[in-house]
């Protein structure tokens, strides 16, 4: 059996024994866990082949006649979600610029960008938080300018202490915080940002030909965060209102809530992911559906590398001991 996300591969006598250290477990823990492992069939509207998914499922493709399955009712109600920037780039797309990054790397395993792998790269709408927020703030502080000049014998010194004041409601939108605690951070993170001016009211007919996955942090989880966040944002903002003055000091930001709106939203990432054989070691691969934004790790071919260093010393193994001949022959 193998993970999806990380690529990871179990045999059954792996899963036997994490049945039996479950069942040691206090009653509550089991369940718990039980309910997170729990899996979900529907038959495919295509073929009527039963297809399996985990919890967070939304969306996902039979593996019989490769037609999407959307579970609807894993995004109804609480978790249907506001928004949706639907992909811009299709697979055709995506796959020619993989390609016409990986021309540029050197030393790449050439089973990483083989027909086979490139049938991995997958399009997967994963969940996030849009948090828009309103604060009112006020500051005050301290501006001091000093001004020197001469005149005949005497040295003549200016001091001016002004006091600053400013106060009005600032307004932060767009903060992106993920919703999905499976999905690898680098997945979808490293592709940020994404073009909020592209959200469009969320409909189910832009999840055919794509997977996608229901959010399991609420905006609960993440308000205190999220808040800090905001409160580091609007402080800076306000201090730069006096910024420009000479000699300021004593700075007293002040800072109130006034509104906090959270949008659920789904967001395009293609994913491709590589195991190296050689190391074991997980690559992933994503790319920004919807602006094209590249990140991954790539993996190095070791045997390619080491055929190059050894070419490499030979060469100049053979170039030294042409010039040592060449030297000797001419004393």
């Amino acid at each position: 059996m193998q993970c999806d996300y990380c690529l990871n591969t179990f045999t059954v006598q792996q899963l036997e024994d994490y049945a039996e250290q479950m069942a040691k477990k206090a009653p509550e823990e089991l369940k718990r866990a039980e309910e997170q492992a729990k899996l979900y069939g529907y038959s495919c509207p295509s073929c009527g082949a039963e297809v399996i998914t985990d919890t967070t499922t939304a969306a996902t493709t039979c593996f019989y006649c490769h037609n999407p399955v959307s579970i609807s009712a894993r995004l109804a109600g609480e978790f249907k979600p506001d928004s949706i920037i639907p992909f811009a780039l299709n697979r055709e797309a995506a796959l020619e610029k993989f390609q016409q990054w990986i021309r540029t790397k050197k030393y790449v395993p050439r089973d990483f960008f083989s027909a086979e792998q490139l049938e991995k790269m997958v399009g997967v709408y994963f969940p996030y938080w849009v948090v828009d927020a309103q604060l009112r703030g006020k500051v005050d502080a301290t501006s001091r300018s000093i001004r020197t000049w001469q005149q005949g014998s005497m040295r003549y010194t200016e001091t001016k202490t002004f006091k600053l004041e400013r106060e009005g409601d600032l307004y932060l939108s767009d903060l992106i915080k993920k919703a999905l605690k499976k999905a690898n951070r680098q997945l979808v993170e490293s592709v940020q940002p994404f073009d909020n001016a592209g959200l469009r009211d969320f409909s189910y007919t832009y999840l055919a030909g794509f997977q996608a996955e229901k959010r399991d942090i609420e905006a609960e989880e993440l308000d205190e965060v999220t808040r800090g966040e905001f409160v580091g944002y609007a402080t800076e903002m306000m201090r730069s209102t006096v910024a420009n003055h000479p000699g300021v000091s004593n700075e007293r930001p002040q800072l109130w809530w006034t509104d906090l709106k959270w949008r659920y939203c789904l967001l395009p990432v293609w994913v491709l992911t590589y195991r190296q054989e050689d190391d074991e070691k997980v690559y992933y691969y994503a790319m920004n559906g919807q602006t094209g934004k590249v990140n991954g790790e790539l993996p190095v071919d070791k045997r390619r590398l080491r055929r190059k260093a050894f070419l490499f010393g030979l060469i100049t193994f053979a170039v030294t001991a042409l010039l040592v001949i060449g030297v000797r022959y001419l004393l």
